[in-house]
């Protein structure tokens, strides 16, 4: 085999006393001709003499590290310990890869990113920035990594993915197909957002949920547990969707309201303020807000299958009726839930002095007027 570079006499010490020697080609090819300097190794077994691969400027490749192929090292950039860099991969500015990472095919990393650990990067992924992937991570499939974003243990970022300012995927989540991960946003444990979802403020999704299809989770809000959550969702705010709810259409979910258990919401609806859906289904284009309490066997298809009441006294805030899978009229209330009898019994029972005779009649029959 031929020799394409020979190592000078010129060389530079790291810290702890290695010498790190200055390469020249030899033998012209496409990055390099006869006589031109390159950057720095250790022994030559750091750079192929194969192929097209070279280091240069003031880069720097040593320990048991290879840069092969087609690799090229560029400006101050440094792989090391026994790191391999191929294909056609390109790393530019500062740019590291340690430990026992390999970055290949055609990823381009710019600025201060390393990839390191056992972490490999490979198809068209581009990392940059400040970005740190490591662990057993793997970003590809044109996955863009860049900001100040971590994506480490053994998470998946791929598919035109992007991972920006401080967010960071971890545990063994996945993140594909445009989706976006961004502000300081977590995503983590077994959970996958894809097909364009946005996961960004402090937003945090995890477990095993499922985000897609052009949701966005934003500001505070947790979606967690087995939940699914696609179509053109909003949820946000301090809102938390968990369990095994699934929500879909429009549906926009904020304030500290929270959707769980085996709940399902779909359509144009709203959930907002202070309300709680579990073990419900809710469509159309409901509104749920205040303190309500929807759960159970709820049924809400429509604004004729529901009501509520905000009162003014000082205990009770709020009171809803809606027609459950049983096409019958429940009540909640508080802690309580039953039909009208047993509210009104309840009322005579527990609530007498905070909700007047004469309230609860009228809100019986406001009941039985609008849902039966």
């Amino acid at each position: 085999m031929e020799k394409k570079f020979i190592l000078t006499d010129k060389f530079i010490k790291l810290a702890r006393g290695k010498k790190l020697f200055q390469i020249k080609c030899v033998k012209s090819f496409k990055y390099a001709k006869e006589g031109d300097l390159g950057g720095y190794i250790e022994k030559e077994s750091n750079l192929s003499h194969e192929g097209d691969a070279w280091i240069h400027d003031n880069a720097l490749v040593f320990g048991d590290a290879q840069v092969y192929n087609n690799a090229q090292v560029y400006d101050n950039a440094k792989v090391y310990d026994d790191a391999e860099v191929y294909g056609d991969a390109k790393l530019h500015g500062n740019a590291q890869v340690y430990g026992y990472a390999e970055v290949y095919d055609k990823v381009q990393m710019h600025g201060n990113a390393q990839v390191y650990d056992d972490a490999k990067a490979y198809d068209k992924a581009q990392i940059h920035g400040n970005a740190q992937v490591y662990g057993r991570a793997g970003v590809y499939g044109g996955a863009n990594i860049y900001g100040n974003a971590q994506v480490y243990d053994n998470a998946d970022v791929y598919d035109g993915a992007q991972i920006y300012g401080n967010a960071q995927v971890y545990d063994n989540a996945d993140v594909y197909d445009g989706a976006q991960i961004y502000g300081n946003a977590q995503v983590y444990g077994y959970a996958e957002v894809h097909e364009e979802a946005q996961i960004y403020g402090y937003a945090k999704v995890y477990d095993r949920a499922n985000i897609h299809c052009n949701t966005e989770v934003y500001g505070g809000a947790n979606i967690y547990g087995d939940a699914w959550v696609y179509g053109y969702v909003s949820i946000y705010e301090n809102a938390h969707v968990y369990g095994g709810a699934h929500i879909y259409g429009n549906v926009n979910v904020y304030g500290n309201a929270h959707v769980c258990g085996i709940a399902t919401v779909c359509g144009n609806t709203i959930i907002c303020e202070n309300a709680h859906v579990y073990d419900a289904e809710i469509d159309d284009n409901e509104s749920v807000y205040g303190s309500t309490w929807i759960r159970g066997n709820a049924e809400i298809k429509d604004n004729e299958s529901h009501c509520g009441f905000n009162l003014s006294g000082p205990f009770i805030s709020h009171i809803h009726a809606y027609r459950t899978k049983k096409n019958e009229v429940e009540i909640t209330c508080e802690d309580f839930r039953g039909n009208m009898e047993e509210f009104e019994k309840e009322v005579d029972e527990t609530y007498s002095g905070k909700i007047s005779k004469e309230e609860c009649s009228r809100i019986i029959e406001e009941i039985r007027t609008k849902i039966g």
